[in-house]
């Protein structure tokens, strides 16, 4: 079965930008000094990554590495403190922020070397990226992302989100990995976010979420964090976090706001090792600073069987027809037992035939096959972009149509 790096971002305080400090042109050049000198000393360490999974870096790297996200910090900082609001274009704040760094340069080709001899690898530090952004119209904020290679196949993602206050612009989120532990994780494969606005004027949330890099699978591990900024006398705060399994190198990662919150789209794990992956649709309503999953959670029926016996029961049983709990709730208790890390079950689980229903056209049997042992066949219902579960009989004699979605 697929193994899931379980890795927990961590919050981290900084000091806000203070709206008594004034702009200086010199503040600026000097902390990017600072920064490029403390990046030269982390390029400079060189050789192989060869611990990919578990990032047990030294001391002293990691200790350059947060010097390096702290430089960063400071200089857009001191950068922003004279960007006037009325002229934030986010083309030209990155152009600048790139020059000063020394970021997103052109990648060269490493051209090949003669004899035995392999050129060291800049295995922390190398492609230094800056994006920016105006994430949402309806706020005034300016979002900053750096990243920069860590380790054999991976990056490292900081976030900065700036909000104008009237005078001056403030950082109200900063949002990275953990690099002050010996156990760090980089932000890497992808790094997404979006910002979510509240029902009172001017409060806004952000949703992220970001992989984890690794190098020697296609299973990894994902985070996904709803932060509420620093904003008034509140400090910033992670009100959910969530971790789960995903399949890198399928198809890109999505993030977006939809009507009540946002939805992730990513690829999955199926139960059936036919098939092995599947997309994997995360819709989440947000109410007072909390998530609740929501339909849809599948784009078709068999889809949706998967992902229902992969969820937890709470969530389940919210997608479930009230007329037949205690049967579902058995069999989603079974199958969730056979699947639990550990558990030692070697029973291999795969799809039979999708079936439509004779006297209702949004009926449908997805069997559900044991090996070793029965089939059983799920009955759902689909609805407006949902799906129901309504029963697990034996097989309905009303279900007698093509397979919808026959095995290629």
């Amino acid at each position: 079965m697929r193994t899931v790096i379980f890795v927990f971002a961590v919050l981290l305080l900084f000091p806000l930008t203070s709206s008594a400090q004034t702009c200086s042109h010199d503040a600026i050049q000097s902390a990017a000094e600072n920064a490029k000198s403390i990046h030269a000393r982390l390029l400079a360490i060189k050789g192989t990554f060869s611990d990919e999974i578990n990032y047990n870096v030294s001391p002293s790297t990691r200790q350059l590495i947060r010097a390096m996200k702290n430089g960063i910090s400071t200089t857009v900082g001191e950068f922003m403190r004279c960007e006037p609001e009325s002229s934030a274009d986010a083309k030209t704040i990155e152009t600048a922020l790139a020059d000063l760094l020394g970021a997103n340069e052109l990648e060269l080709t490493p051209q090949p070397t003669s004899g035995t001899t392999k050129p060291d690898d800049h295995i922390f530090g190398a492609d230094l990226r800056i994006s920016v952004s105006r994430p949402d119209s309806r706020q005034q904020l300016v979002a900053i992302k750096a990243s920069f290679t860590a380790g054999s196949c991976g990056v490292d993602t900081m976030l900065l989100i700036y909000e104008w206050n009237g005078k001056i612009w403030n950082q109200t989120v900063r949002w990275q990995s953990n690099d002050d532990s010996s156990e760090w994780h980089p932000f890497g494969d992808f790094f997404e976010f979006v910002i979510l606005p509240q029902k009172e004027p001017q409060k806004w949330l952000v949703a992220v979420a970001h992989g984890f890099p690794w190098c020697t699978s296609r299973w990894s591990g994902y985070d996904l964090d709803l932060i509420q900024p620093a904003q008034y006398s509140a400090t910033q705060r992670t009100l959910v976090h969530k971790n789960a399994g995903y399949v890198r190198d399928e198809i890109d990662p999505t993030l977006k706001v939809v009507p009540g919150g946002f939805e992730l789209r990513l690829e999955t794990g199926q139960l059936d090792l036919d098939y092995m992956t599947r997309l994997g649709v995360y819709r989440y309503s947000v109410d007072n600073n909390r998530l609740r999953r929501v339909q849809p959670i599948a784009m078709n029926g068999r889809d949706f069987v998967d992902e229902w016996l992969q969820s937890d029961w709470s969530d389940a049983v919210r997608w479930s027809a009230p007329s037949d709990l205690g049967t579902l709730q058995f069999v989603h208790a079974a199958v969730a037992k056979r699947t639990a890390d550990r558990s030692g079950d070697h029973t291999l689980f795969s799809y039979g035939p999708v079936r439509g229903c004779t006297g209702n056209a949004k009926h449908f049997q997805v069997e559900f096959d044991r090996d070793p042992g029965s089939s059983t066949y799920f009955q759902i219902e689909q609805g407006e972009n949902s799906f129901t579960m309504l029963a697990v009989p034996n097989p309905d004699p009303r279900c007698k149509g093509a397979d919808l979605m026959k095995k290629q």
